[in-house]
């Protein structure tokens, strides 16, 4: 399972947005993992 992305990582993520889909991935895994979080 991956790792929750830290803020900073998020922060990065807006600031340079980068070509790679890495980020993208982990973007969507915080979100599901907080949907999940709140459901529970």
């Amino acid at each position: 399972m991956l790792q929750v992305p830290t803020k900073r990582e998020l922060v990065a993520v807006l600031v340079s947005a980068p070509d790679d889909p890495w980020w993208e991935v982990r973007v969507l895994h915080a979100k599901l993992y907080q949907a999940k979080n709140r459901g529970a």
